[in-house]
């Protein structure tokens, strides 16, 4: 089957955040007035969400995509499979919810399901809460974790075409999870044939956090390329890939 990369930026441009469903149809689909048509559920939201799981609570902390910064007196709801709110509170002035790992605990319609984060001016969140309680994978047989770093990279899309700009973020932490302040750090475009093709220098600001964005040549090779995010000593924090197609 064929993939496309959709631009919905123009039909969204004075949409207010929100979930969205996008319906697909065309006369090459053949189907009939009563049969289901492709559709895609998405989200318009400036919110980030990053959680931290640990032996006896989660923390939550939420951001500002553009700034950075915190979101301070966010609403945050856990809801449980069988629609129970398992957990409900508001974040501080670092934008942290912390959650006991016992509203976490349940299982089948009792377990989490889903995180609501409602701002104070208006902006929405939902994201699957499916792996909140997740195990780190430092704990499970006795891995040593290596690094003094705990660092958190996402990319915007998993997918772009040749010559549209990749936007990425991150957050840096020590292992106690104290955010990692004015950390200076490379972040490394690793192209199709494993070879550096651009480089970006840059700093965490006060909480932790940083954000970039690496632009293609309108003539870029099609194929698998990463994000590396690099101490200035050239160890590889953090690595995420993409496609380029």
């Amino acid at each position: 089957p064929a993939t496309y990369n959709l631009q919905l930026d123009r039909a969204l441009k004075l949409a207010e955040p929100g979930l969205f469903v996008a319906i697909f149809d065309a006369e090459a689909l053949e189907l009939s007035r009563y049969e289901q048509r492709p559709t895609q559920w998405f989200m318009r939201s400036n919110l980030s969400l990053i959680s931290y799981s640990g032996l006896t609570e989660t923390e939550l902390v939420i951001a500002d995509f553009e700034t950075l910064e915190p979101i301070y007196d966010a609403e945050v709801e856990i809801i449980a499979a069988n629609n129970r709110v398992l957990f409900s509170g508001t974040s501080d002035v670092d934008g942290t919810v912390t959650v006991p790992q016992a509203y976490l605990a349940g299982r089948g319609g009792h377990a989490p399901e889903f995180v609501f984060v409602h701002s104070n001016n208006d902006d929405f969140a939902l994201l699957e809460a499916s792996n909140l309680k997740k195990r780190p994978s430092a704990f499970m047989g006795g891995t040593d974790k290596v690094l003094a770093e705990d660092t958190y990279l996402t990319l915007a899309r998993e997918m772009v075409r040749p010559g549209e700009q990749l936007d990425f973020h991150a957050a840096i932490r020590s292992l106690d999870l104290s955010p990692l302040k004015e950390f200076a750090v490379d972040a490394v475009l690793i192209d199709q044939d494993g070879e550096e093709a651009a480089t970006l220098y840059l700093q965490t600001n006060a909480f932790g956090m940083l954000a970039g964005s690496f632009s293609g040549a309108s003539h870029q090779k099609l194929g698998r390329y990463a994000v590396e995010l690099r101490r200035r000593d050239d160890v590889v924090l953090a690595r995420t890939e993409f496609k380029v197609d």
